[in-house]
């Protein structure tokens, strides 16, 4: 099979290009030529080039014949109609990667949409957001879906929950690994926020789903939910981190105007991201081939020789001690 990647050289890419690879397709990844292509198999085959000037690579495209085009790069609404535009009449099929913010509870969550929170698990079924999320028209993945919906060739949605994992660019674990690593006894979360409850899926995982997604015939035209199989709260979340990282301190829950300034959230907690993933498993036949603990062992691994730039204003001890003296605890 002829698999051609339209980013996919960090990250989750590689991971699903490598079992790709190893089962004996042949893949070819268009890239900028700035990031990490190296770390990819050898046999892959490289295109250079920009996503936003996709169609200067038409021809090339072209000369490879895809059977599935995997488009990691779809973010916006015209990146969208770009590439419905320039596949339109070349791919045998598609695998786009969206998100899990493209469900309602996502705007409940951050207030762009009214109404209750929609019923948990939210399975791909579920509503989907009417308004632009507040990230605005730079990503806007329920246009994207909107869009690759009606392209003349099957599109198979792998819905991404937050991705964790070694070269994660939000450092998604880095603030409790901090944490943990300045000998902090305490760690402190607002009321509401150690109930919430959001999915995520450590990214070989979710590199393994994307495979599946790319060589399964049975994939065309679905829409997938990508997670782990349980969905902690903030605080079980926590607690996993901090005591991989060696912890033995605790959660102290406050109320939000107890909190520093800087650890409080505005968004309507009562608006959980938990996702069904009995689709992809069922139809796919997928399961994590890393484990949890596993998966964060490695994360955590990577992020103490990886910490990424802050600021003090974000680890403001001092403010946080004052908050739990207020309250009576002693630090």
């Amino acid at each position: 099979m002829n698999i051609l990647f339209i980013g996919g050289t960090s990250f989750t890419g590689p991971f699903a290009i490598r079992h790709l690879v190893d089962a004996g397709h042949a893949v070819t990844v268009f890239h900028r030529g700035k990031s990490k292509a190296s770390i990819l198999p050898e046999g892959v085959r490289h295109i250079i080039g920009d996503k936003d000037r996709l169609t200067e690579a038409r021809a090339e495209f072209r000369a490879i014949r895809p059977d599935v085009v995997v488009n990691m790069m779809c973010l916006t609404t015209t990146d969208a109609e770009v590439f419905v535009d320039v596949f339109g009449d070349m791919a045998g099929r598609a695998v786009v990667i969206s998100s899990a913010d493209v469900y309602r509870n996502y705007g409940r969550l951050h207030g762009t949409e009214p109404g209750p929170p929609d019923p948990l698990p939210l399975d791909e079924d579920a509503p989907l957001r009417e308004k632009l999320s507040e990230q605005g028209e730079h990503y806007n993945k329920t246009s994207v879906e909107s869009i690759v919906r009606k392209a003349p060739f099957p599109v198979t949605i792998l819905r991404y929950s937050a991705i964790y994992g070694p070269e994660d660019p939000l450092n998604r674990t880095f603030d409790t690994v901090k944490r943990v690593d300045d000998g902090r006894r305490h760690i402190l979360v607002q009321d509401g926020v150690d109930t919430w409850r959001f999915h995520d899926c450590y990214c070989e995982n979710a590199g393994h789903a994307l495979a599946l997604a790319t060589v399964r015939p049975e994939a065309a035209g679905r829409v997938y939910n990508v997670a782990d199989l349980k969905c902690p709260t903030v605080a079980e979340r926590i607690h996993q981190i901090a005591r991989a990282a060696g912890w033995d301190g605790s959660i102290v829950t406050l109320k939000r105007d107890q909190l520093p300034e800087a650890m409080r959230f505005p968004g309507d907690l009562s608006a959980s991201l938990v996702l069904d993933t009995q689709r992809i498993r069922r139809e796919l036949g997928y399961q994590e081939i890393v484990s949890y603990d596993e998966g964060l062992r490695r994360t955590i691994e990577w992020q103490r020789a990886n910490p990424p730039e802050y600021t003090d204003a974000e680890f403001d001890y001092a403010a946080e001690d004052a908050a739990l003296m207020k309250a009576g605890i002693a630090v």
